[in-house]
């Protein structure tokens, strides 16, 4: 595994995604992960899924980092039906690390922009010397990090954004980098129909015969080499070990060039900045 440092975190340069994630198969894949070589988890409170995670993570004993992510829900309230329960990030981070259990929540993250998110950025980035928590936001273009910036007087230390070969990101992962910006890699594998046009692309499949990897192998290699974290959502142990089997080759400049050049700005995961 190869990593990227983040403050005094070094974080791994491949994630288990547990979205949708429950019960039995949210055990078995952390479990499987675990033993294959996988020490961060991606998680968040509309997952429903971080008490389960705790439970799990009792029982491992190798040190493994947790993040999780607030939503405008949980900050905002609910209008539409009434609930008004607004609570500040210092109390999601609170409420979550208890989920998890304590000291294994290591990145929070925001979400997703909505209107108004900036009045409670100061709150989020306290977090930072309050539990040494690494803050972050998800979804964010470059204005909504100048904006985030403006109301805290620093970048946030994450942008989690969606990158495949159809959406490679590469002006914001740029900026990102530039800026300090640690970027993670969400949806790196779209969805099936479109990982099936991936499976039969002329220059996916000739690097995943001259590298004797998978399609996806090459993926993920493309984008650890962009120094991104990779953020992989499977429920079948036979993939999740197929994943990080990718640190044994490099691809060459001209091949990176080549997946950039299957970009065409499609977004699989649209995130709206007006909730």
């Amino acid at each position: 595994m190869q990593f990227i440092e983040v403050g005094e975190l070094k974080i791994p340069q491949l994630g288990i995604g547990t979205y949708g994630l429950h019960s039995e198969i949210l055990s078995r894949v952390l479990t499987d992960g675990f033993e294959f070589g996988y020490s961060l988890v991606d998680t968040a409170y509309k997952y429903g899924n971080e008490e389960e995670i705790g439970k799990i993570l009792k029982e491992v004993k190798d040190p493994i980092i947790v993040q999780s992510k607030v939503c405008a829900t949980q900050l905002k309230g609910n209008a539409k039906l009434l609930r008004f329960n607004r609570i500040s990030p210092q109390k999601a981070f609170n409420k979550a690390s208890s989920n998890i259990g304590q000291g294994l929540l290591k990145i929070f993250l925001l979400h997703s922009p909505f209107i108004g998110f900036e009045r409670y950025m100061q709150n989020l980035v306290s977090l930072s010397e309050k539990h040494k928590a690494i803050v972050g936001v998800c979804n964010f273009d470059m204005g909504q990090i100048e904006q985030f910036k403006d109301a805290t007087g620093i970048y946030p230390a994450i942008n989690q954004i969606e990158i495949h070969p159809y959406h490679s990101s590469a002006e914001l992962i740029n900026y990102c980098h530039k800026r300090g910006i640690a970027v993670e890699a969400r949806s790196p594998l779209a969805h099936g129909d479109v990982l099936a046009l991936w499976q039969s692309d002329k220059v996916l499949c000739r690097l995943a015969e001259t590298y004797s990897k998978s399609v996806v192998q090459i993926i993920l290699r493309w984008i650890v080499q962009k120094n991104c974290i990779a953020i992989v959502r499977t429920s079948n142990s036979k993939h999740l070990k197929e994943n990080i089997n990718i640190w044994d080759f490099n691809l060459a400049d001209n091949e990176i060039s080549a997946i950039d050049s299957l970009n065409r700005n499609q977004s699989f995961g649209f995130i709206s900045s007006k909730l």
